[in-house]
């Protein structure tokens, strides 16, 4: 089995796994929510460097390739202190539905737009009103304050935490013990960073000699290569897979096991 068999067989699973939960469980309370969504956005990301690569366009996955980088430490953070997960995901929706409000107030938007958008805008409101909220609020809102610039603080910042993507990156490799990776966790994510900014698109230009082209939109895909990071995307949704199963879905751990022992012997490639 190749590196894109198997990465498309480890989202079929993922896909099965999260449609089996959300069928039998109840999203009644915020941690649960939080954690689910970002299983989702875990294994979406993870169909999105498949996506892309099929269809050779090597962008588009290195794109979706970084969003499931951030996406998974995002998971690994909240899961990695049970005495913290719950504060960790009120932290994570605190984050959410401030963006959300103010990505809106920072728009000028016509009168009759902004009737529209403040239906939306109520929702963020209220949700951030929550009585179990109001804790880990006070301390964002207080966080916030001590920027002369009024930022919304990262989420995953209170309580002492990081203060940048990169250096969760760190700070969770350095929990798991792998001090020798530190340089090249913080060095990979900022490496795909680039390829999120518009300039890159001069990446696109070959010159040899005096002769000029630019590169084709899509590229050949080659299924027995792993040009697309598709073991590091199914390493990261594998990972994903085993945290979610320990901590929300123990029902499904003999599935869990079972795929686990089906692509053990596949993981050399």
């Amino acid at each position: 089995m190749k590196p894109y068999e198997m990465l498309k067989e480890s989202i079929e699973f993922a896909n099965n796994q999260l449609n089996s939960f959300i069928a039998t469980k109840d999203l009644n309370d915020i941690t649960t929510i939080v954690i689910t969504a970002l299983y989702r956005k875990i294994i979406e990301l993870s169909e999105g460097v498949k996506v892309s690569a099929a269809n050779g366009l090597a962008g588009p996955a290195e794109i979706n390739y970084r969003g499931l980088i951030e996406a998974s430490l995002a998971f690994e953070y909240i899961l990695q202190n049970s005495a913290k997960v719950d504060d960790r995901a009120k932290a994570y929706k605190i984050g959410y539905h401030k963006q959300q409000i103010s990505a809106v107030n920072q728009e000028n938007l016509s009168e009759q737009a902004r009737e529209f958008i403040n239906r939306g805008l109520n929702y963020h409101q209220q949700e951030l009103e929550l009585e179990e909220l109001q804790e880990v609020l006070l301390e964002f809102d207080e966080l916030q304050s001590r920027d002369s610039r009024g930022f919304i603080p990262k989420w995953y910042s209170l309580d002492g935490g990081p203060k940048s993507i990169n250096k969760l990156a760190l700070r969770l490799a350095e929990r798991r013990g792998e001090s020798e990776n530190l340089n090249l966790v913080s060095e990979l994510y900022g490496l795909l960073s680039t390829g999120a900014h518009i300039y890159m698109a001069l990446n696109s230009v070959i010159k040899v000699g005096d002769d000029i082209s630019i590169k084709q939109v899509r590229a050949n895909f080659n299924s027995n290569l792993d040009e697309y990071n598709f073991v590091g995307t199914r390493g990261l949704l594998t990972s994903a897979i085993n945290k979610f199963t320990k901590t929300k879905h123990p029902e499904f751990t003999h599935e869990k096991n079972a795929f686990f022992t089906k692509i053990r012997p596949h993981l050399k490639y």
